[in-house]
């Protein structure tokens, strides 16, 4: 058990022992610690017991099951959250690699699609994306190879999943996949 646990669980730990003893330190205190050989005292003295570590024992019932049912839903968390973040990279991936494929085909021209994609638009601002020319090629762009606004949706859709948690292990899958 690691220290930082250790200082949290032995204030609880005192507590359920000091509850378990105090009622066989007030018996004893009371009563004495000789044995008896009378049947009623027995008999007693076990309905007196029975009745104070009935109702400690169902608090301390409760509260393991409480705390079960808390770090439960914590390892399903964790459980969840690897598994979303571990279909995110191989969504990315696989989009990434089909979008090498296309953008590696050809276009009208002869010319891989990437290189005209960077020449019609790396550098374009908002005036130059609504000329007629540019708009012409992202239309034919479009119908001819649709598959790359699939394919560039699904990418940005599993980074904007990644992006959208800004706790580990999201981010550090974010951050990664981003590279």
């Amino acid at each position: 058990m690691s220290t930082k646990r250790f200082h949290k669980a032995w204030p609880v730990t005192l507590l359920v022992i000091v509850a378990l003893l105090t009622p066989i330190a007030v018996y004893v205190w009371t009563f004495g610690t000789e044995l008896s050989h009378d049947h009623s005292r027995w008999s007693e003295m076990g309905s007196a017991m029975s009745g104070i570590y009935t109702p400690i024992l169902t608090l301390l019932t409760l509260a393991v099951l409480v705390a079960q049912v808390q770090l439960q839903a914590s390892m399903n968390r964790h459980t969840f959250d690897q598994s979303f973040v571990q279909e995110s990279r191989d969504r990315i991936s696989f989009s990434l690699q089909q979008l090498a494929a296309e953008l590696s085909r050809e276009f009208d021209d002869g010319s891989e699609i990437k290189t005209m994609l960077i020449g019609a638009f790396a550098y374009a601002n908002a005036d130059t994306l609504g000329q007629p020319k540019v708009v012409e090629i992202a239309q034919a762009l479009n119908r001819r190879h649709h598959r790359l606004f699939a394919l560039w949706s699904e990418f940005y859709s599993a980074m904007a999943g990644l992006r959208a948690h800004d706790y580990h292990p999201y981010s550090t899958a974010f951050t990664a996949m981003k590279q």
